[in-house]
């Protein structure tokens, strides 16, 4: 017998809900392979997950990588654009490093870059102002 965080029983083709990290809530279904219970999530439909041929050896080994899942999602940014001050991360803004941004004035981005390996997690991620960022990007 299986059970969800809750104590609820999980029988094998159940629909259920799963939590695949940093509060990100999916569909699957509840399924037995060798013993081992495996949620299979509904994540061709998630917008995130931009590599849907990865989905089985994500499951199978927990490398995100496999998904190219690249947005921070918003619980993320709040805290990180709360623990910013609200100012943009880049020293050298050129609207300076007293101007306090809006949440939607700002965009997540990744310290280590994505492309190099740099995770989609909290401390891994800065927040700056359109401007900085779409100048980095275009570097």
């Amino acid at each position: 017998m299986f059970t969800d965080c809750f104590g609820k029983e999980l029988i094998q083709g159940e629909d259920v809900i799963v939590s695949l990290g940093r509060n990100r809530l999916h569909c699957g279904v509840v399924m037995e392979v060798s013993g081992t219970r495996l949620e299979i999530a509904c994540m061709m439909k998630d917008s995130d997950v931009q590599k849907k041929p990865g989905i089985w050896p994500y499951l199978l080994t927990g490398d995100e990588r496999y998904l190219s899942i690249r947005a921070f999602d918003e619980n993320t940014k709040v805290t990180v654009y709360e623990r910013q001050d609200h100012h943009c991360a880049n020293p050298d803004s050129p609207h300076g490093r007293d101007k306090v941004w809006e949440l939607d004035e700002m965009e997540a981005d990744h310290i280590v870059p994505w492309s190099k390996g740099g995770h989609t997690v909290i401390e891994n991620c800065q927040l700056l102002c359109r401007d900085c960022n779409r100048r980095k990007s275009a570097k």
